[in-house]
């Protein structure tokens, strides 16, 4: 154990595990990780000998010492340095991409979720949209951990039922990290949602865990395609209608 930070890094060796794949599993994954390596040391599959009861109590000291970690397990800090980039300015079609860094990472503080919320104008207050969790992605045929689940597409036909949140001149939208001890506080990030061509111009990089819509130019090409694409949907409905009739 000396060679380890502590007797928790350890115990998460010995036993062949993750902290984050424990703390994700509700510790499931520790326990059968301890029964997996248990039922190899059983006198069924190993003849006993003073080095395998030696073996037994250290198994038993990692999960004690796994259990204990997982019981002072804190929240995770605040999501750092969110900023937006918009993919599509036409009204109605309107598409925000959200991106952050995770949050310094500490052994008891793992993150295993981030929830993206907009303040509705209605309620006053900040409703989720999205919870993102690590899961397997249909489209890129592989399971996304945490570490890639750090931005959001903040599209405004997606929000339908929230109709002012695009009438008033900013939108605020938060970012938390959680975990299974509880969430961080929001990091706090305004859109700009009317006069985008004003705020592509003047641009601004958030830093802070506070501040205004970062806007970037490679984006222009995309921008202009999505208002090109908005423009002719009308004239390709046309165009079926008349192919149909």
């Amino acid at each position: 154990p000396e060679a380890f930070p502590n007797a928790a890094v350890w115990g998460y060796a010995v036993l062949g595990v993750t902290h984050r794949d424990a703390v994700t599993s509700r510790g499931q994954a520790a326990h059968r990780a301890y029964r997996s390596v248990m039922k190899q040391l059983h006198p069924d599959k190993v003849e006993q000998s003073p080095m395998v009861s030696k073996a037994v109590d250290v198994v038993r000291e990692a999960r004690d010492a796994v259990e204990r970690s997982l019981l002072r397990l804190q929240p995770p800090g605040q999501p750092r340095a969110l900023r937006a980039s918009m993919l599509c300015g036409k009204v109605g079609f309107r598409r925000f991409e959200l991106v952050w860094k995770a949050p310094t990472e500490l052994h008891d503080a793992p993150v295993t979720r981030y929830t993206v919320a907009v303040v509705d104008p209605a309620y006053g207050r900040p409703l989720a949209v999205a919870t993102l969790e690590p899961d397997y992605s249909q489209e890129l045929g592989r399971f996304l951990p945490i570490e890639e689940l750090t931005n959001f597409i903040l599209a405004e036909q997606e929000l339908q039922k929230m109709p002012r949140l695009w009438q008033q001149a900013k939108a605020t939208v938060q970012v938390a990290a959680g975990n299974e001890s509880g969430q961080s506080s929001w990091t706090i990030l305004e859109l700009a949602s009317s006069g985008l061509r004003a705020a592509a111009r003047s641009a601004i990089d958030v830093g802070a865990p506070r501040g205004h819509v970062t806007l970037h130019g490679g984006l222009v090409a995309r921008r202009v395609i999505c208002e090109a694409g908005a423009l002719l949907r009308p004239w390709r409905h046309h165009l079926r209608t008349l192919r149909t009739g």
